[in-house]
């Protein structure tokens, strides 16, 4: 681990306490020696980690969590794989352990871990989804240059992470589903920037079919405008604790976000599907469609 005087040093230059610094480099050491040892090879990385690190790099919140999806659902060899390598780790003056594991057969696995390396511990949440395979090709992109690796003991890296139209799509169902500050803020850091809107809008309603729950863009949009952000809840993650008024949050969002509310007579069919799942064939044609699509725009 890097010396603290650098950690302050990056924690200055991005506006974050010291704590919200650290816990960021300590996720790229770890992420660096899951991939080393092997255990990023059937996982794709996501979340809000993901954003900052595989995509918006500074101009991301900071996150605190590994968020991942297992690639076909083998949870009993990919545990064995997780387990060995935390118990083995001890790579860059770190050493890992986990406890608290949560499983949901077909949904997550989630585990605590804990770390500590010369002048620190600490704890963060990994969890790995087991809903469904990611819907377009998984793609090697190189994490984001930051201050910090002028100072750490390896160049950035390459990680298997889920295309950027296929991660927005999930904060996309994420937000309907629950509607955390954090959620709404990183639609928010996404609203205005390119990307395939229609790839994102299709995704995103394959994503409630397979989890068989109901979706309504125009309910996942009223209730942005209603709902209370909370921004104790990411202010902290935020270069000085900066964000744009509330108001100001919400009407980007309704503005850059109205492309959800155009489905076709074929999107329809399958939001109208959700809970029977009858609409197996017309949902991989449009899954085939989709992969199309994105090898075209990430080839």
């Amino acid at each position: 681990m890097i010396e603290i005087r650098f950690v302050d040093l990056y924690a200055s230059a991005r506006g974050v306490d010291r704590d919200v610094a650290e816990r960021d480099i300590v996720l790229t050491y770890v992420l660096k020696m899951m991939k080393e040892d092997g255990v990023t090879g059937n996982l794709a990385f996501k979340g809000g980690t993901c954003i900052r690190k595989a995509y918006l790099g500074r101009l991301g919140r900071f996150s605190e969590d590994l968020d991942f999806t297992l690639i076909g659902y083998d949870l009993d060899g990919f545990e064995r794989r997780f387990t060995s390598f935390i118990e083995a780790a001890r790579g860059y003056g770190f050493t890992l352990s986990f406890d608290n594991v949560r499983k949901k057969w077909g949904v997550s696995f989630a585990c605590d871990v804990h770390y500590s390396h010369g002048w620190n511990s600490g704890i963060f949440k990994f969890e790995v989804s087991l809903r469904e395979d990611p819907v377009l090709q998984v793609l090697d992109r190189l994490i984001q240059d930051e201050l910090y690796f002028k100072y750490v003991e390896f160049d950035p890296f390459e990680v298997p992470c889920m295309q950027l139209e296929e991660v927005l799509s999930e904060k996309i169902r994420a937000t309907y589903q629950r509607a955390t500050a954090r959620d709404v803020y990183d639609l928010y850091q996404f609203g205005s920037r390119p990307y395939d809107r229609d790839l994102v809008k299709r995704l995103a309603v394959i994503k409630f079919w397979n989890d068989r729950t109901d979706y309504d863009p125009e309910a996942m949009l009223s209730r942005v405008i209603t709902m209370k952000i909370d921004f104790s809840d990411v202010e902290y993650l935020l270069k000085n604790q900066d964000h744009p008024k509330e108001e100001e949050i919400k009407e980007s969002i309704i503005d850059n976000y109205d492309f959800l509310r155009d489905l076709d007579d074929d999107l329809m069919r399958v939001l109208r599907d959700t809970r029977k799942h009858r609409e197996t064939a017309l949902v991989k044609k449009i899954c085939d469609e989709l992969r199309l699509k994105g090898d075209s725009i990430n080839p």
